[in-house]
C-alpha cells in the first residue's frame, strides 16, 4: 500500500524475486504538478531571481508556451558546467507534460536602460558602423558608433553618441551616397 496517491513511475521489483519489508518496490509521483529545471551559466546568475516570470517551450507539445516564476535559484555553481540550477512548478492537471521532456526556458530579466536608435539610421563605411550627426543648418557629421545587433528594427548604442544629438533617420542612406560621390568629384 503506498502512502500517497500518485502514478506509480517506476517499478523496482519482479515476479518471483525477494524482498526485505524496508525494499522499495515502487516509485509513485503526483505528476499534477511538475518542475521545470534550467542550468544558468555562472555569468548570467546575478541576473535570475526567484519570482522572476518564465517562459517554457516544450518541443513535444508543437512549442506550445507555458508561463511559471521561478521557485528556487541554486545556491551553488556545478563545477563542470560552471551553471547555476534553476527551477519552475507548473500545473500539469491534463497530464500532457511528462516527466523529463526537453523544453526551453526563457527567463525574463529585469529590464536594463539603453539608448538605441532606428536602424535606418545606420550607415556602413569601411566596415564599421556610422551614424550621421546633424551640426547645423544642412550640416552633418558621419560619426563612428559601436552598435549591438538589431533588434525589432533598433540598435543598441554601445559607444559613440552621448544621446543628446540630433540624428539623421530617414535618408542616411542616400545623405552618405551624396557624401561620398561629392568625395570622388573632389568638392
Amino acid at each position: 500500500m503506498a502512502t500517497l496517491g500518485g502514478v506509480v513511475v517506476e517499478r523496482k521489483v519482479a515476479q518471483g524475486q525477494v524482498v526485505q519489508p524496508s525494499d522499495a518496490l515502487f516509485v509513485v509521483a503526483d505528476l499534477t504538478r511538475l518542475w521545470a529545471v534550467a542550468q544558468v551559466p555562472e555569468q548570467q546568475v546575478n541576473q535570475v531571481k526567484a519570482g522572476q516570470a518564465v517562459s517554457i517551450e516544450v518541443p513535444a507539445l508543437g512549442n506550445e508556451k507555458l508561463v511559471g516564476k521561478l521557485i528556487y535559484v541554486g545556491q551553488t555553481i556545478n563545477p563542470e558546467t560552471r551553471t547555476v540550477l534553476v527551477r519552475t512548478e507548473l500545473d500539469n492537471r491534463d497530464g500532457r507534460l511528462k516527466p523529463a521532456m526537453l523544453a526551453s526556458m526563457l527567463i525574463e530579466a529585469k529590464p536594463v536602460e539603453r539608448m538605441v536608435i532606428p536602424a535606418s539610421a545606420v550607415v556602413r563605411e569601411n566596415d564599421e558602423d556610422h551614424v550621421f550627426v546633424a551640426e547645423g543648418e544642412g550640416s552633418f557629421r558621419l560619426q563612428k558608433v559601436k552598435l549591438g545587433p538589431e533588434q525589432g528594427g533598433q540598435r543598441i548604442v554601445v559607444s559613440g553618441l552621448k544621446g543628446a544629438e540630433i540624428l539623421v533617420i530617414d535618408g542616411a542612406f542616400h545623405l552618405n551616397n551624396e557624401r561620398n560621390r561629392k568625395e570622388m568629384e573632389g568638392s
